[in-house]
């Protein structure tokens, strides 16, 4: 359509709008331009109303934004007459409009500009046509982040070949496998069919580097975990999008939509991690970090949002893992004998959860942790009380105190167990005790549960029906009764 160098005036924005489907217009965004243009877009058309706001030159700053009243006259289907209201009517007619100009500039290349006319009718509902418009005063952006936009018309990513590897001779192989793939990469990516030099690059200078500090058995024992999780938090994240994006090229809009899906992702596995619950599990070197889950839900939101910054704050403690990695260097000359246990030894209770025929929505949290105390050491025999135990807080600064009853009832100060009628801190106690066959078969008799009365007062406040810090009222009148005496 006509190239328009110089702004839009009011009334030519307002008539390529309202004639917009008289006009060549285009049904997506272009992100891509970096010449003097003007679009109009049919808005219908694009997934998302807010993709008329980005492009692929990098951020833009917002300059101003300017508002204007119009109002026009349509007699037969055609624009009659288009005039500009001083100011905004006391009452929007059905024949006024508000036309919206949005500037931008680029961060980057002062040259490079962007504007966008909105039209609203007089309910304030955008109109089906909008215009957006380049300006190129000068050079065009060129940056080092946008430049990749502007030369390659379709980015595709390339499935990468990560893989785990546990022994020197398994990287020696995988190394091979991956040098007739590097060639050809680095001769697609320079254009000539030269000999590559990229691999016996990185022969000489990185294989040492990432045999001694990358195979899965070192990350482990540094306390670096497991699965796509390296030592590199860059790459790890970019794994986990493209796993994300499932290794396909997506639109803008997209790609921010997947990648907020992830972030969310994390942020409840973090939480549910927290409070013993979820696909992921708090090493013991954080397990101060941990919560009761009805303790953790008593907290504001703001409450939660420092705990969980704090956790991730946490500096990164070795692994006390390693110990369950045998690692064993130099049998024959040019092999390992690198023997690897993928999971860390871990006891488990000496009844399981499945065996008693208990709701697991309710216990296998409070079977979990009860694990987590024993393994961790965290219980011990009180001094001078037969049947007695101390078991360390995982939310507090005191322990708790667990008593084993004869009957083989066990009974302790915390709150889960005010609230079940049982708790970890009782299971890891009986474990340690070698009663826990006592418990269940007391549970299995009196057929205990949950305490609905306290239950139902998780969330309710102390004192309902009366402001915080408020005192209580008493009568202190004195009586008016009149004595007659008989």
């Amino acid at each position: 359509m006509e190239q328009f160098a110089k702004q839009l005036t009011v009334k030519e924005a307002c008539k390529l709008i309202l004639k917009g489907d008289k006009e060549d217009y285009v049904s997506s965004v272009p992100v891509d331009c970096i010449e003097t243009s003007t679009f109009v877009i049919d808005t219908l058309a694009l997934k998302d109303r807010d993709d008329l706001r980005i492009h692929m030159a990098g951020a833009m700053k917002n300059n101003r934004v300017q508002r204007d009243f119009v109002s026009v006259h349509i007699s037969d289907g055609e624009i009659s007459n288009i005039s500009v209201l001083k100011k905004k009517p006391s009452v929007m007619r059905n024949s006024v409009y508000r036309l919206t100009r949005t500037y931008w500039m680029s961060k980057n290349t002062k040259g490079f500009k962007r504007r966008l006319y909105e039209l609203h009718d007089s309910a304030g509902k955008p109109t089906r046509f909008a215009i957006l418009q380049y300006v190129v005063e000068g050079d065009v952006p060129t940056t080092v982040y946008s430049r990749m936009y502007m030369v390659t018309q379709r980015r595709e990513t390339r499935r990468t070949y990560v893989q785990i590897v546990y022994t020197d001779t398994d990287f020696e192989n995988k190394l091979l496998e991956l040098k007739p793939i590097w060639n050809l990469r680095e001769c697609e990516s320079r254009k000539n069919d030269g000999a590559s030099v990229l691999y016996y690059w990185f022969l000489k200078y990185k294989k040492n580097l990432v045999q001694n500090c990358l195979l899965l058995p070192l990350r482990i024992s540094y306390g670096f975990g497991f699965s796509h999780y390296t030592t590199n938090a860059n790459e790890s994240l970019n794994n986990r999008l493209k796993q994300k994006t499932d290794y396909q090229e997506n639109e803008v809009t997209v790609f921010c939509t997947k990648t907020r899906e992830l972030t969310d992702e994390q942020k409840k596995d973090t939480e549910k991690a927290i409070i013993g619950m979820g696909p992921y599990q708090i090493r013991t070197e954080y397990i101060e970090h941990v919560q009761p889950s009805h303790a953790w839900f008593k907290l504001s939101e703001s409450s939660r949002s420092k705990h969980i910054s704090a956790f991730l704050k946490a500096p990164l403690e070795p692994s006390q893992f390693r110990s369950s990695i045998r690692i064993s260097v130099g049998e024959q000359p040019g092999t390992s004998g690198t023997s690897l246990d993928p999971q860390p030894h871990h006891k488990s209770l000496s009844i399981s959860l499945e065996d008693i025929h208990l709701d697991p929505t309710i216990h296998e949290p409070i079977w979990k942790k009860a694990e987590s105390l024993v393994n961790s050491g965290l219980v011990n025999k009180a001094p001078g009380v037969q049947n007695g135990f101390m078991v360390a807080s995982t939310s507090g600064k005191d322990p708790h105190f667990v008593r084993l009853l004869e009957s083989g009832k066990g009974t302790c100060n915390c709150e889960n167990f005010k609230l079940l009628s049982i708790c970890s801190h009782v299971l890891a106690a009986c474990e340690c005790g070698r009663k826990l066959q006592k418990l269940i078969k007391y549970l299995r008799k009196t057929r205990s549960a949950p305490n609905l009365q306290e239950l139902s007062k998780v969330n309710m406040p102390k004192h309902p029906q009366r402001k915080p810090n408020q005192k209580p009222r008493s009568n202190k009148r004195k009586p008016t009764r009149d004595w007659f005496k008989a």
